[in-house]
């Protein structure tokens, strides 16, 4: 689902849908964010992505995942794209594609930042391994 992350973005594939994230919100935190959430409140997971011009929001819980995407500053009406996915096979693809490119998501912000006295590899670290002991449940 989440291609390798290059000069602040990421191409996001799933089924017929393709997307491009942009360093706007940090891509992997909110993706892992919105997991764990999902896995702990036996919730639909959900997130934002920015494309800097139009933006999609991903919903995912048992028996499918719809995206849903706008344009800004436009007329046109929404798309809406749906998969069989589930929300524990797209927890999974996400955390797999994370660990797949985790320097590169270390690196991929151009700004510093803020995470208290945590490092971006060490809250995303923490993040994918809470995501992985949610799994594994």
């Amino acid at each position: 689902m989440l291609g390798k992350p290059r000069g602040g973005w990421t191409e996001i594939k799933m089924g017929d849908f393709i997307g491009y994230g942009s360093y706007l919100t940090d891509i992997p935190v909110d993706c892992l964010n919105a997991c764990i959430f999902a896995f702990s409140n036996n919730s639909p997971l959900s997130f934002f992505i920015d494309e800097e011009g139009s933006e999609f929001i991903v919903t995912s819980y048992y028996n499918g995942t719809y995206i849903i995407k706008r344009y800004e500053d436009s007329d046109e009406e929404e798309e809406l794209f749906s998969s069989t996915l589930n929300f524990k096979d797209l927890a999974t693809e996400i955390l797999y594609d994370i660990e797949k490119y985790y320097e590169d998501w270390i690196k991929w912000l151009p700004y510093n930042e803020e995470y208290g006295s945590l490092s971006r590899k060490e809250v995303i670290l923490s993040k994918v391994n809470q995501l992985k002991d949610l799994l594994n449940k």
